[in-house]
């Protein structure tokens, strides 16, 4: 770090990744803005675990779980000596270097990969607990609230670490979506939602004594699948904003620490799986029962995650190919995902009478959101229903019990949840997006608001020069705001990139973003998020309901017997059911246009949509596709048109055919597989 901060270009590291120009903070940044510098963030952040474990740690636990932790420590160290050096030097320094990837030169992902770091590493402590119990043959109470500790504070900066990388991509890559699908943003998914499951499941083994060996399982499946995470990002499978290298060699070695790791617990947990053998299921309706089946939802959602990133690899092999986009999970995923809304709701309760107003509240928010909103879909219905549930259902819990810090813990990451959904679902279906090309004094007109093209001006920064729009945003015809989207040009890299500008309210957003400033005219992307800031809101109460459940494992407030007054339940429900307030649409040309931009993939671009894209072959894509809906054609119509002149590929949605048929089936396979199992051993005769 003092090498990059001193830009002592004698750091082959320091010369590829920095420059004398370059803020403070982005010289700090770009110790882990590259490969090398990553994994020594990553050996850093492992010894820092281990070292906080050899403290906290039960006695009995402290040696045994030492000699795991320090044996990965053992592992990542060869693997950066021999392939991730960061320390190679010049014979000869130079006098400057070629400066950080300016995607990477903001403050959310200079903080972003250590905060998601610590969460990816931290998930080691827990998979080192799991691996000694089934060395030993035991799980304590103490071992199992050792367990829940390390896990929640995994989970915690898991969460606060997808949030971050989230947001920027939200406001920085300039499209105003804050998920793309990605492949390396799902496998960063995937160990969060292994997380989620072992968190419920390790309550059973706590309290029911049950899900046992569920639980040491997801345990050890969640550290490899963080460490998957890892070798995919680095393997060089793919090409992605998202990954560090695209070396072969160092993808191998990753590749040999995740097996060394992960299949030999997973052989030992097959060969004492008897021994961990607790009490059986009562019955589905028991809250051991509910946990159980959230387990399914989340692993089969899980599955469907991991086989959309290894199917297309697959099918390269035979020399067929597929593109998997946001339609692909919109059938799969999100349906997959939406029932745990519902068992969260239920899952709390003992007597499920009580939720009879909750149940009201959903079915009111959905009535609203056919109301409100002209064209939303069956899924927007469903998820607006469940969110609503969830949140209502959660005050109503805090209503009735005692607030203490595991009162508290659930109910900010339930009612947090819920508010993400719901802040999903209005940006999503709420939202109104224009292209506009506006000179001097021309103005637009989005959701009330009014942006008016003031003057184009020149800011030099310090290590880029800028391109500035100047927008006077008013309201009811009052100016409220200033908002300034910017093209920068960095001389060093010759690259331009593009600078959004938003302008928020308590809510919602109204979102720029400087396309072009040739001729004295600028092109824009305008978008109004509606409730947009629910889903940040959202993601920072489950935060700090995780960080409320890791205190709880050390200190315990007292009992109180305070409750939500009805006054305050009423207007809780209220406001929750006011956030689904509805939007005006553009005409059905431009909106179908639009649509379709979003499920084409520009041919000339890598993996990009037309709607995102400025490439010369995307524009005149657009305005064929625009002119073909204008004469009257249909939607589908020029899609088929795409496909038999671009091929299949051209679409995010996999073709329904032979060779993509386990692509579709086995998410719901693996779900009604796992449902129908559970309820054949519920049936059986219990014994032993």
């Amino acid at each position: 770090m003092w090498a990059h901060v001193t830009s002592d270009f004698s750091y082959l590291n320091v010369v590829q990744h920095s420059h004398t120009s370059k803020p403070l903070l982005y010289k700090i940044s770009g110790v882990w803005g590259n490969h090398e510098g990553s994994m020594l963030l990553w050996v850093l952040i492992l010894s820092f675990y281990t070292s906080l474990s050899s403290y906290f740690l039960p006695q009995n636990l402290k040696e045994p779980t030492g000699r795991i932790l320090t044996s990965i420590i053992l592992g990542f160290l060869i693997f950066v000596l021999i392939a991730s050096d960061p320390f190679i030097t010049l014979e000869i320094p130079l006098l400057e270097g070629n400066d950080l990837n300016p995607l990477l030169q903001d403050p959310s992902l200079a903080i972003h990969p250590p905060i998601l770091y610590a969460g990816y590493v931290g998930c080691s402590v827990p998979f080192a607990l799991c691996v000694v119990a089934l060395l030993q043959g035991t799980l304590s109470i103490n071992h199992i609230s050792a367990l829940r500790f390390w896990m929640l504070v995994s989970w915690s900066f898991m969460t606060a670490g997808l949030a971050l990388g989230s947001f920027w991509a939200y406001y920085e890559l300039g499209w105003g979506g804050f998920w793309f699908w990605d492949p390396v943003e799902n496998a960063a998914l995937l160990p969060w939602l292994t997380a989620t499951a072992f968190l419920h499941s390790i309550i059973c083994a706590q309290k029911q004594q049950t899900l046992t060996r569920v639980s040491l399982l997801l345990g050890i499946l969640t550290f490899g699948l963080c460490l998957f995470s890892l070798f995919f990002v680095r393997s060089g499978l793919l090409t992605s904003v998202h990954s560090f290298a695209v070396d072969p060699e160092r993808g191998v070695l990753l590749l040999i620490l995740l097996c060394t790791f992960t299949l030999p617990s997973i052989v030992l947990w097959i060969w004492r799986f008897s021994i961990f053998q607790g009490l059986p299921i009562s019955s589905p309706w028991s809250r051991p029962g509910m946990i159980a089946l959230n387990n399914v939802f989340l692993f089969c959602g899980t599955a469907t995650i991991f086989i959309s990133i290894l199917y297309p690899l697959i099918l390269s092999y035979f020399g067929k190919s597929i593109t998997i986009g946001t339609p692909y999970f919109q059938a799969t995923f999100i349906p997959l995902m939406l029932p745990l809304l519902g068992l969260m709701g239920v899952g709390i309760w003992k007597h499920y009478e009580k939720l009879l107003s909750a149940f009201s509240a959903s079915l009111l928010s959905v009535l609203l959101c056919w109301w409100l909103l002209p064209h939303p879909s069956f899924l927007a219905f469903f998820a607006t229903g469940l969110s609503v549930w969830v949140m209502i259902s959660t005050l109503l819990y805090l209503k009735s019990h005692p607030i203490n810090l595991k009162t508290l813990s659930m109910i900010f990451a339930h009612f947090g949840l819920g508010l993400c959904v719901l802040g999903m679902v209005c940006s999503t279906y709420g939202e109104i997006e224009q292209h506009v090309f506006l000179k001097k004094e021309e103005s637009f007109n989005i959701a009330g608001y009014t942006g008016a093209f003031k003057n184009l001006q020149i800011k030099q920064g310090p290590n880029y020069t800028a391109h500035q729009a100047v927008l006077n945003i008013s309201h009811s015809g009052k100016e409220i705001t200033q908002l300034v989207p910017e093209k920068r040009y960095y001389e060093t890299q010759k690259i331009i990139h593009n600078e959004t500008a938003i302008y928020s309210t308590l809510f919602s957003h109204i979102y720029t973003a400087l396309i072009d400033d040739s001729n004295e005219t600028i092109e824009l992307k305008v978008h109004y998020k509606p409730f947009m800031n629910l889903l940040w809101f959202g993601i920072i109460l489950m935060v700090v309901g995780g960080a409320l459940g890791a205190i709880k494992r050390f200190s315990f407030l007292s009992s109180s017997n305070s409750t939500l007054s009805s006054s305050d339940l009423f207007r809780g429900s209220v406001i929750c059911l006011l956030l689904i307030g509805g939007a005006s649409y553009a005409s059905n040309t431009e909106e179908t246009a639009h649509s379709l931009y979003k499920k084409i993939i520009c041919p000339v671009c890598a993996g990009q949509v037309l709607e995102d894209s400025q490439s010369d072959q995307a524009i005149l894509m657009k305005q064929d596709i625009f002119q073909s809906l204008k004469e009257g054609q249909s939607e589908e119509g020029v899609l088929q048109d795409l496909i038999k002149k671009y091929g299949e590929n051209i679409t995010l949605k996999p073709p329904l055919k032979l060779h993509t048929i386990p692509l579709w089936l086995l998410p719901w396979a693996l779900l009604f597989g796992s449902i129908f199992a559970i309820l054949l051993r519920w049936k059986r005769p219990k014994s032993g």
